[in-house]
């Protein structure tokens, strides 16, 4: 899963952009229940940038 993520990091339409978020966002979580807050908050914090980023081109 991770390498999968790794491929969206590049993602530059807007359809993209939201899988990237949603993936991220699903990982971060996970990583939660599990117990693995450093890691969780670093997907997390991804998760929010694909956000603005994907915000920012759908108003456009």
């Amino acid at each position: 899963m991770v390498e999968a993520l790794e491929q969206l990091k590049g993602a530059e339409d807007g359809e993209s952009l939201y899988d990237s978020y949603w993936l991220t966002h699903k990982l971060g979580n996970l990583l939660l229940e599990i117990g693995d807050t450093e890691s969780a908050t670093e997907w997390l914090m991804q998760s929010m940038d694909y956000w603005q980023q994907y915000k920012a081109r759908s108003l456009v």
